[in-house]
């Protein structure tokens, strides 16, 4: 998400098609609000990141499929996704609280820290 400015819905829609790896580029495809879609670049870290997890969830040859799913379902959910996002910033939180200055760190903040960035 934060790579990418991604929105959470756009991360639960990613699906395998959706990560491009060419000679001289890699991305992904974000399809959000309205339909409309985004060729946004990625690491090639990231992207080897995300092949390994496609393969070891044996989707590789489904391109179909979502890439990120739950333990019920074949598409991870924004509440799914939000509750492994608050269990990560909690760690976080407790391991270097100098770190945190806002109450609250929900999904969309990820959009938000990237924006500041790039400003």
């Amino acid at each position: 998400m934060y790579t990418t400015g991604a929105r959470a819905q756009e991360i639960c829609d990613l699906k395998v098609r959706d990560l491009r790896i060419d000679v001289n580029s890699v991305s992904v495809i974000l399809t959000g609000k309205g339909s409309k879609t985004r060729q946004v670049g990625i690491p090639v870290k990231l992207a080897g990141t995300l092949q390994s997890y496609i393969k070891h969830k044996h989707i590789e040859s489904f391109p179909n499929r979502h890439i990120f799913s739950s333990q019920t379902h074949e598409q991870m959910t924004i509440s799914c996704m939000e509750g492994i996002y608050k269990k990560y910033v909690s760690l976080a939180k407790k391991n270097n609280p100098e770190l945190f200055l806002a109450d609250s760190y929900p999904p969309h903040s990820m959009r938000h820290g990237l924006a500041k960035i790039e400003k």
